[in-house]
């Protein structure tokens, strides 16, 4: 009687091991949809921010063939703004393309790490590239604008770059900061699935 209760147990207990397995698999199921969900919301940010990006270069590019000429700078420094604006549209597009794709948070979260991995090293080396250049375009800007004229529209072209300037560094800084901020919950978060 004692050994048919011990079998009676022992197979109860194989019983509630094969539910709690199962219940544990379903939860492991259901934060995994969770975390993806956490992360679409963030690369969906960071996605805008591309198209953002995208839109504002092409924007751009026919108002600075325009305005540049009629305020006397130079052709040379209206063609060098233009292949600027031309090789961060470039840029923009490629990341949107080859980082940030539509589909690629359904993928297996190993390659979405690699790519947001790849994505931050890419932005790295952009601001390293772009910051100098706009340094260097600030400047002979300013140059041209005011050499060997004094006005009050060249004084106010003056202070509206600097305050340009000061807005689009800000602005700029503020969204790779966030941006920066997005790419690691996201990494974080796949770590915690990939643990869990």
């Amino acid at each position: 009687m004692n050994g048919n209760n011990s079998l009676s147990d022992l197979e109860q207990m194989r019983s509630q091991m094969v539910e709690l397995k199962s219940m544990l698999k379903e939860q492991s199921i259901v934060n995994g949809k969770m975390m993806r969900k956490a992360m679409k919301s963030d690369y969906n940010r960071m996605r805008n921010d591309m198209k953002f990006s995208i839109v504002f270069e092409v924007l751009a590019l026919p108002m600075m063939w325009y305005v540049l000429p009629m305020l006397g700078l130079p052709l040379w420094f209206v063609a060098v703004t233009v292949l600027f604006l031309l090789s961060a549209l470039a840029a923009s597009v490629y990341s949107l393309l080859h980082y940030a794709s539509g589909d690629l948070m359904n993928g297996n979260l190993t390659d979405v790490a690699l790519k947001i991995v790849r994505y931050k090293r890419f932005g790295i080396y952009w601001f390293f590239y772009a910051i100098p250049f706009l340094v260097f375009w600030l400047g002979t800007f300013f140059y041209f604008v005011t050499k060997g004229k004094e006005s009050e529209f060249v004084e106010g072209v003056v202070y509206g770059g600097i305050i340009g300037g000061v807005i689009g560094g800000t602005l700029g800084i503020v969204n790779y900061v966030q941006n920066l901020h997005r790419m690691n919950r996201i990494l974080k978060q796949i770590r915690e699935v990939k643990a869990g």
